[in-house]
């Protein structure tokens, strides 16, 4: 199988997941610039209101304005000698707002894309809208950005707060990035990458942060707070930089929606355990971001796995599953031969078995060389179509079933910090709320969490 494929076509399906529009989706068929959703302020600059932007009002100009190279109001009070220095770094051209923009070699979108397959392109043209993924992300962390922390002085893009987690993240990556000899490679990229990329450096110090919280339950709720808005800032510049993908911005984008996906998929595992209707609709919403991040990547896989991904790629290319060969996802298909689905649902549910397949069978490749076996979980959120994510809202019983056995994953991977015991507690609280009638089905899952496993 073509790891490509992991970058597929979005799958089509409407809120009943049995019906499609042409393109895949009303919502997926253009990137329509939205306006992010924000709280109002009084003290706002006035380009943050006229673009209807939260101000982070930060002096001599703020964030918002320097990397959109715009002019900050707030550099009109300054003195005329003040504001000539302070506009280049805060709101105008100079150096320092430049630095806060993904770098552009000067290859358009099309032009970089034309080496690609035209299957990749279509992937990237009929992703969801990225755009719109952002601002349901702003308009989701906007409340928890209320807390009073200071904003940086002087309209420096990082502060001494940020040191400190980069600090975490350069001595300490050992200890919540996977580092042994076999992954290694693909850590340091991000490490180096992360310095020509504001967008990954964000998203790496966020899940720094994450870390660090929990290592810190007494400063848990500061450090969730940072994660939460460098994870807002990196998707905006990230949306901001999608249009400039070319040879040398694909691989930073590629590294950021990889961390993008455990970072978040982090904060639902521990936040959302209320009650399983609640997780399902967080759960459903990572499918959304992961998905749709990964996917604008997908026309630059012929140079992504020509990097230092390489030996990591092709060893998994090497590894591909096989549907003659038994696995635990044969029942998944055994209960779909049986269910009460409209055609796109139920092949929506096919497909996300056969990625959990090839998840299944990552994990065992991986396990022969290493004890992290993160990316047998992740791979899931990147293949898995918009028509499951459709099924999973209706909370349709076959697509909890699939969940169950996406949850061994999480459960053999426990030892990693980012899943802990979320496997666990979400096949039990499915099996709680399908009842004894779905049991049959749920039997692996049960019997996965009394062996010892991961």
């Amino acid at each position: 199988m073509d790891l490509s494929h992991n970058f597929p076509t979005p799958g089509t399906g409407s809120s009943n997941g049995d019906t499609s529009t042409a393109g895949g989706g009303t919502s997926a068929a253009v990137d329509v610039k939205l306006r992010r959703a924000h709280r109002k302020s009084r003290n706002g600059c006035k380009e943050c209101k006229r673009r209807h932007v939260k101000c982070d009002e930060t002096r001599p100009g703020c964030v918002n304005c320097a990397t959109a190279e715009r002019h900050c109001s707030y550099l009109d009070s300054l003195p005329a000698s003040a504001r000539s220095k302070a506009g280049a770094g805060a709101g105008g051209t100079g150096p320092v707002a430049k630095r806060a923009l993904v770098p552009s070699s000067g290859h358009s979108p099309a032009s970089s894309g034309s080496n690609g397959n035209s299957a990749a392109t279509t992937t990237a043209a009929t992703s969801p809208s990225v755009t719109a993924v952002v601002n349901d992300f702003v308009m989701r962390t906007d409340d928890d950005n209320d807390h009073n922390i200071a904003s940086p002085p002087n309209g420096q893009f990082f502060t001494l707060e940020h040191m400190r987690l980069l600090h975490h993240l350069e001595t300490s990556s050992n200890t919540f990035m996977p580092a042994e000899q076999f992954i290694k490679p693909i850590v340091d990229m991000n490490l180096a990458a992360a310095l020509n990329a504001p967008y990954l450096m964000d998203v790496l110090l966020g899940f720094a942060a994450q870390h660090l919280a929990e290592l810190n339950p007494a400063r848990a709720a500061v450090y969730n707070h940072q994660a939460t808005q460098l994870q807002t800032r990196a998707l905006a510049l990230f949306n901001d930089a999608k249009e400039d993908i070319d040879d040398d911005t694909c691989i930073p984008m590629f590294l950021f929606a990889s961390t993008l996906g455990a970072s978040v998929l982090c904060d639902i595992l521990r936040r959302y355990r209320a009650d399983l209707n609640g997780f399902l609709d967080q759960f459903a919403w990572y499918l959304r971001l992961h998905r749709g991040v990964s996917t604008v990547t997908a026309r630059s896989w012929h140079i992504i796995r020509e990097s230092g991904c390489k030996p990591f790629i092709e060893f998994l290319e090497a590894n591909k599953p096989s549907r003659e060969q038994p696995s635990e996802v044969d029942v998944l298909h055994a209960m779909l031969d049986q269910a009460d689905l409209g055609p796109a649902s139920l092949q929506a549910c096919r497909d996300a078995a056969e990625s959990l397949r090839q998840s299944y069978v990552i994990f065992r490749s991986i396990a022969v060389h290493s004890r992290h076996q993160s990316a047998s979980v992740m791979s899931f959120g990147v293949c898995v179509t918009t028509g499951f994510i459709d099924v999973v809202k209706q909370r349709r019983p076959e697509a909890l079933v699939i969940l169950a056995f996406y949850a061994v994953l999480l459960h053999w991977c426990r030892s990693y910090w980012v899943f802990g015991d979320a496997g666990q507690w979400i096949i039990r609280s499915i099996s709680a709320h399908l009842g004894d009638y779905w049991s049959e089905w749920l039997a692996f899952p049960l019997a996965a969490l009394e062996e010892h496993a991961g």
